[in-house]
This record gives C-alpha cells, sequence and structure tokens, in this order.
C-alpha cells in the first residue's frame, strides 16, 4: 500500500473509532426534547478537535517516513482521505442513531436520516475543508520559519512571530509599530509580504498571489523547493 494511503488511512481510523464511541454515547445522552448546551457543544467540538489534531499528526508521521518531505500536494492527500473517511463514518452513525434513537419531529416537520445525512456531510465537508486549508497554512509559514534558520514555533506565539518576521525580512523593530498604524499598516505589510517572497526567490506576481490567495502560494513556498536567502536582495532591472 501506497505510504501516503497507509498514513492515512490509520489516522482515519482512529478519528473514526472516536467518531462513533462520541456519537453512541450523544445519541443516548442527548434529550432531544430539552437539549443541554453543556453535552451537544462539547461533543461538536470534541469532532472538530479530533479531525485538527489528526491531519498534522498525519503530516508529521509521513514526512519523517518520506525523509523529512512533504508536498503541498501530499499535504491535501492526507488531510482529505481523513476528511473522507469520517464524513462516511459520519452518514453511517446518523442512520444508525435514527435507528437506535430518533429524533422527535422538528417544528412539525418529519427530517428523515438521509436528509440529515446529506445536510451534514455537505456542511461538515465544508467546514473541515477550511480547517485543512487553515492548518496546511500554518505548517507552511512554520516551515518557512524552519527555512529562514528561525523556531517554527515562533509562528503561533502572538507579537512574537511578527518581530521574528521582521528578522526573516531583514527590517527593523520599529517597524512593529509601523504595522499597529490603521492604513499605514496595510502598506507595511504588504511590504513584509514582498520581501518574504523575494528573500525565497520569488517576484512581485508571486507576491500579489501571496496576498490575494495564500492558502495557495503560502503552502507553494513552504512546502516546494524555495529557499532562504540571507543576502542582500538585488532589485532586477526593468
Amino acid at each position: 500500500m501506497n505510504p501516503l494511503v497507509k498514513t492515512a488511512l490509520r489516522y482515519a481510523l482512529i478519528v473514526a473509532g472516536i467518531q462513533i464511541v462520541s456519537g453512541l454515547l450523544g445519541a443516548f445522552s442527548i434529550d432531544y426534547e430539552n437539549p443541554s448546551p453543556f453535552v451537544t457543544i462539547p461533543l461538536l467540538i470534541f469532532g472538530f478537535v479530533v479531525i485538527i489534531a489528526a491531519i498534522p499528526l498525519a503530516h508529521i508521521e509521513f514526512q519523517k517516513q518520506s525523509g523529512n518531505k512533504i508536498s503541498f500536494g501530499e499535504a491535501i492527500g492526507i488531510g482529505y482521505i481523513i476528511i473522507g473517511v469520517s464524513l462516511v463514518v459520519m452518514v453511517v452513525m446518523t442512520f444508525v442513531i435514527h435507528a437506535i434513537a430518533p429524533p422527535p419531529n422538528s417544528f412539525g416537520v418529519e427530517i428523515s436520516a438521509s436528509q440529515q445525512a446529506m445536510a451534514g456531510f455537505f456542511s461538515q465537508l465544508l467546514v473541515y475543508s477550511a480547517i485543512l486549508f487553515f492548518i496546511i497554512l500554518f505548517e507552511a509559514q512554520w516551515k518557512l520559519y524552519t527555512k529562514a534558520g528561525k523556531p517554527g514555533w515562533a509562528t503561533i506565539v502572538p507579537i512574537y512571530n511578527v518581530i521574528v518576521l521582521l528578522e526573516i525580512v531583514r527590517k527593523p523593530m520599529f517597524w512593529f509599530v509601523l504595522l499597529l498604524i490603521p492604513v499605514v499598516n496595510i502598506v507595511f505589510a504588504i511590504w513584509v509580504v514582498n520581501l518574504l517572497s523575494r528573500r525565497f526567490g520569488k517576484d512581485e506576481g508571486f507576491t500579489v498571489g501571496m496576498i490575494l490567495l495564500p492558502f495557495v502560494f503560502y503552502p507553494i513556498l513552504g512546502f516546494g523547493s524555495a529557499t532562504y536567502n540571507s543576502g542582500e536582495l538585488v532589485t532586477q532591472p526593468a
């Protein structure tokens, strides 16, 4: 079996097992006539947390197996295998729960298991897709910091991540203050993104992509073969 598929399926099955247990617990503990937010909300949050944890862990394991390398496409592939299995389990569990503990009619309208399953499938597909691309964006920024010789964990520390970014683009710390001034911060934020792009050998066109489509261009830069240039940037002649 392909190592990517094998790794993704391992984590997908773990997620599926947790979903089945939490789904059954929810079916027997939720009072549909008077649902308690102290039960429904934690179960909902727990489902998202499991996915958020499983995808990066699968990425890390596959990266170790493949010689510390993982591409943008491989990261997406692993994520969607986990999400796909999770959605299939969700659909199956919807029918099982309807059979075990059918919910009462909502406002006099009976919602079938198939209707609930389809609604849940497409809504969760959108939410999980957004989660996946946020995870990949975060991982790409981590890799960019690492390529520049900075600690990857700095990306998750507010304020400090901006300070480290200014070190990467080799600009003075007073720029941090400029990034806090309304209107002015927009100009300097774009400037910083352009400097980051150029530090990794890209041009202004790539900068535009990083601004308009960060979920695509940051991963291309982070997961790709671009290397960091710590020297002086040379302006190309027109």
